[in-house]
């Protein structure tokens, strides 16, 4: 900062550039004009700074004087100061620093992170230190101009609204420090603001409150004398009643943060999220009235106890911890917490009275802990508490909420438990810790392995964090394996329980735990939430009332107890234990079973149904969303439906289900859920039967099978045939043409999809014609290398997908259109039409499609000499695909990534990629990929030197009858290329070699070291 200006005006006046004090200017006003220009920020007219500096002399005079100081400023200060014949001002641009303006600046921002009315965020509190630490005195202090009352008025009454502007700032301060309990570091503020208020009783207070929090008692209670003594001698009058109400309170107590908390035979695990929120709920001074409401053994009363413990130095009498476990009658609750306070009761009122009258005076949290069996007779007293002991604070536990007005709920659920994916880092979740905690305490050389963390795992996702159902189910680990138990869990939820003599009865199994509970609700309340036990995973309302037959008070009044939970807009679920605990009393009525699993499973039947449309239109990504948000459901649906042989429900949900698993290249799940269906459905049901093997096919033909594919589609072909089903028809010959597509038998593959096209327009099915104009374009391509009628045909389903709003054909049309571009060399045209599928692709999340893209893209970039691009999307292309299973993709990738490889020189790598894809190809048993793939290597070894291997090779495609039109040119050109360079001898030999061969020979020649 080579030129920069530092104008102090708190605590007096100074003025630096460049770090040194400014001298010579031409008087102590010219000094006040610079300060008033600076601090107000706008310019004035002369006339106007002349009245404020001289306002004892006339207005010629005044002007004249001020033309003297202008001109000071001017050599002093010239880049700060601008002036006209008429104005002057501070140069706001400039560089400079002024004290007050980054005061009020500072204030300003706090103000507006401030998060309650005693809360700051960090950064608002920072911004207040800042801002109270640049106050090193008032306004202008000791600087003062005679003859200048215009002046003197004015930073008089700036002087005054600095100072009231710090005042605030510090009092937010030390409620700041007071709420969060940092009370050593409050004190200074405190004094601070004494200094600047003395007469502020609050600041008083606040001080003595932060002295006794800090163990220094004597020192509170002087500090009352002092401010006795002080408003005495100032104004005459007695502290008021709060403040001396306050002197006796310290007075009484011999220290802060007495309590009777009952000692924790285990360290406390996890939760500081919870922790952290709760106590920051117990100590704002709107919160008076807080509520743990979760179901039974999930860990309210721990929390309760930690938290308290925690935030105890925030009450000046502490905590009083009250079970309510054993209490059989509201009427006894005040006697109860009477007790716990060691409270002796005459006997002469009522307990309540009493009670009421000594809770009065005291500042103190009351831990109220399993309070839901009294909420109906004892939530009353609550109110009277909260009414008559204003300083009084409660926190309780229950199953369920106490519907009080002055209730803050806060919802307990279970530890964070591992998903699959974090399976290796298990141990940094609380509910695998508190497992290992609770097996150690057992057996202190507890040690599991990696295969048995990963079972821990699983019995932490199957109490969905539990802390009861953890520590019984650790309580286990001497007898049994982990493995064990968590088969045991999954068997049977009584598994759940434990002997241990210093364990409560109510807590020695999960289901005595949940027959407590259970005995609160109502009639209704029990029949709905058995019958809401067949759902899986999360539900919607509309599912809740049409198969459960709940209206929303039980669903609500199920949510007040903790039995289910509200987890979006219309949407809820059931802890894992509670819907098993719930199942097994819905078993026993088998009638009632038996109707909500018949209704359960028409409604989601039904809801697929009213999706099959949508998925095939524009409507895809909404309706897969849905579908993917009700997927549990499905399934339990679908398996129910299995098991039931319940026809109508598979042939009403059947193709949604195959549209979804396609979609999201679910193809090994759609293949053995069809699969299951295949077992129940009777021989005499030819058309369904043939429509689940047609989907068998689909999904067979994804994972390579493809004899499976043709056995299971010429079955389903001569049924369709028989019975004339015309849209059925078309789909098998669609996929059977696909078929022999990747098997090479390009003619029969474009004939039958012809065929597919023929019946798909004379039904007049759309989406159906699209789907086969676009198969057709490849096949013509490839056989016959006919571009533009690929192109023609590629084009009208490009339409047909845009008016449908099928955002899958529209995407698979424009890779096709990118492909004959890249075919007819026009690079620049098929990296943009293979970017645009992209982008469509990763909108509808459709892997498979994205996948593909990736590796066209990467061939584009690949052939404009972008090779480390094209690297990076073929490599990301490769993952999706291994993760979803895709052999066929994979292939592509893996030769893709060979080519590119060879460009680079990494020869040793790419020899590697074409041979895994070598391999994959004859695994898939795809003749097409494998005499793809023999080309790439013939290209890499006559680029390596190996002419004479790359010419065998060459020979032996295109010695194969069976070979498309589109692999038969790229091998001749090859072959002709490479034979220019070798003697008509050698070409002879070559394909003498090549003719004789047979594919295994070849293929494992091929993949041999020379």
């Amino acid at each position: 900062m080579g030129n920069s200006l530092k104008i102090s005006l708190l605590g007096g006046l100074t003025i630096e550039k460049n770090r040194k004090p400014v001298t010579g200017l031409a008087s102590r006003k010219a000094e006040a004009l610079l300060a008033y220009l600076a601090y107000t920020e706008r310019p004035y007219a002369r006339e106007i700074l002349a009245d404020l500096l001289w306002d004892d002399r006339s207005q010629k005079q005044a002007l004249g004087n001020l033309r003297v100081l202008l001109s000071s400023l001017r050599k002093q200060l010239k880049p700060y100061v601008v002036f006209t014949r008429q104005t002057a001002a501070f140069d706001l641009n400039s560089d400079y620093r002024l004290d007050t303006a980054e005061l009020i600046e500072r204030v300003a921002a706090a103000r507006e992170g401030k998060t309650g009315a005693e809360t700051l965020s960090d950064d608002a509190a920072s911004e207040l230190r800042q801002a109270v630490a640049l106050y090193q005195g008032d306004f202008l202090d000791g600087f003062y101009l005679r003859e200048s009352r215009g002046f003197e008025e004015w930073a008089l009454l700036e002087r005054e609204r600095l100072r009231r502007l710090v005042i605030e700032a510090l009092q937010s301060l030390v409620s700041h420090h007071l709420a969060s309990r940092t009370y050593r570091e409050g004190l200074d503020y405190a004094a601070q603001l004494l200094e600047l208020d003395p007469l502020r009783e609050e600041a008083h207070r606040r001080m003595m409150r932060l002295l006794v929090r800090t163990g220094q008692r004597d020192a509170a209670l002087q500090q009352y004398k002092s401010c006795r003594r002080l408003l005495n001698e100032e104004l005459g009058v007695e502290p008021m009643l709060s403040t001396a109400r306050l002197y006796h309170q310290i007075k009484a107590i011999s220290s802060v943060g007495a309590h009777n908390l009952p000692p924790q035979p285990t360290p406390f695990v996890g939760r500081e999220v919870e922790l952290d929120k709760v106590s920051k709920a117990l100590t704002r001074p709107d919160s008076r009235l807080l509520t743990l409401v979760g179901p039974g053994g999930i860990g309210k009363t721990r929390l309760a106890i930690e938290a308290a413990s925690r935030c105890r130095s925030a009450f000046l009498r502490g905590v009083c911890f009250v079970p309510l476990s054993s209490l059989q009658s509201a009427d006894l609750l005040a006697a109860s917490i009477a007790g716990s306070l060691q409270l002796s009761l005459s006997g002469d009122r009522s307990a309540v009275e009493e009670l009421l009258d000594a809770l009065r005076e005291r500042e103190m949290l009351l831990v109220l802990d399993n309070f839901e069996r009294l909420i109906d007779e004892g939530a009353g007293l609550l109110t009277d508490i909260l009414q008559k002991a204003k300083e009084v604070r409660i926190l309780v536990t229950s199953r369920e909420r106490l519907n009080l007005r002055a209730e803050r709920i806060f919802n307990v659920d279970g530890l964070p438990v591992p998903a699959k994916k974090d399976l290796a880092k298990a141990e940094r979740y609380d509910a695998v810790q508190l497992f290992l905690q609770s097996a150690r305490q057992l057996q202190s050389d507890f040690s599991p392995s990696a295969a048995e963390m990963r079972h821990i795992a699983r019995i932490c996702q199957l109490v969905e964090g539990m802390p009861l159902g953890i520590e019984l189910a650790a309580a286990w680990t001497r007898t049994l394996s982990c493995r064990e138990i968590a088969a045991e869990i999954e068997e049977s939820l009584e598994f759940l329980s434990a002997q241990s003599r210093d364990i409560p009865e109510r807590h020695r199994s999960l289901g005595a735990v949940f027959d407590q509970s259970w005995k609160r609700l109502s009639a209704e309340e029990q029949g709905v939430f058995r019958r809401l036990s067949v759902f899986r995973g999360s539900f919607e309302r509309p599912a809740v009332r049409q198969v459960a037959g709940a209206s929303l008070p039980s669903l609500s009044a199920l949510m007040d107890k903790s039995f289910l939970r509200k987890i979006a807009a219309e949407r809820y679920d059931i802890h894992e234990m509670l819907r098993q605990y719930a199942n097994k009393k819905l078993a026993k009525n088998p009638q009632e079973k038996e109707n909500v699993e018949a209704l359960y499973s028409a409604y989601y039947a039904n809801f697929l149904r009213q999706r099959e449309e949508s998925i095939l239109g524009s409507q895809q990504q909404a309706a897969l969303a849905e579908t993917e948000t009700e997927i549990d459901n499905i399934r339990a649906m679908w398996q129910w439906a299995v098991a039931h042989q319940a026809l109508d429900v598979i042939a009403l949900s059947l193709e949604s289900l195959y549209l979804f698993y396609w979609a999201r290249s679910h193809f090994q799940e759609g293949l053995e859920a069809f699969e299951q269906a295949e077992k129940v459905i009777p021989k005499e049901n030819r058309l369904l039967l043939a429509r689940i093997w047609v989907r068998q096919g689909e999904f067979h033909s994804w994972l390579g099978a493809y004899e499976e594919v043709e056995r299971l589609l010429s079955k389903s072909i001569e049924v369709f045939q028989t019975l004339q089903a015309q849209k059925d028809l078309a789909v098998a010959l669609e996929i059977l043409g696909r078929i022999e597509y990747f098997q090479g038998e390009l003619s029969r593959s474009r004939e039958h999809y012809q065929k597919s096209l023929t019946i798909y327009r004379q039904i007049e099915h759309q989406y159906g014609v699209a789907l086969t104009l676009n198969a057709l374009a490849n096949v013509i391509c490839v056989e016959l290398a006919d571009y533009d009628q690929a192109q023609l045909l590629l084009e009208e389903s490009l339409a047909i997908s845009r008016q449908l709003g099928d955002r899958y054909g529209e995407a698979r049309a424009i890779i096709n259109l990118g492909a004959s571009a890249q075919e007819l060399k026009d690079y620049g045209q098929a990296k943009r039409l293979y970017q645009e599928s992209l982008a469509i692709y990763r909108e509808i999340d459709y892997r498979y499609g994205i996948s593909a893209a990736l590796n066209y893209l990467g061939q584009t970039t690949y052939l404009l000499g972008e090779y480390e691009t094209a690297q990076n999307l073929i490599e990301e292309s490769l993952a999706l695909n291994q993760a979803t299973g895709n052999r066929q993709a994979m292939i592509g990738d893996l030769k893709e990534l060979g080519n590119v490889a060879c460009a680079m020189g990494a020869y040793h790598e790419a020899k590697a990629r074409y041979i895994e894809a070598l391999q994959l190809a004859r695994e898939i048993d795809s003749l097409h990929q494998t005499l793809d793939t023999l080309i790439e290597l013939a290209k890499f070894f006559a680029k390596t030197g190996e002419k004479e291997r790359a010419l065998e090779l060459l020979a032996f495609v295109l010695h194969q009858p069976s070979i498309g039109q589109e692999l038969k040119v790229y091998a001749e050109s090859t072959f002709a290329e490479l034979a220019e360079q070798l003697s008509p001898e050698m070409i002879i030999g070559c394909r003498e070699k090549g003719r004789v061969k047979t594919l295994a020979e070849t293929v494992m020649e091929a993949m041999l070291e020379r």
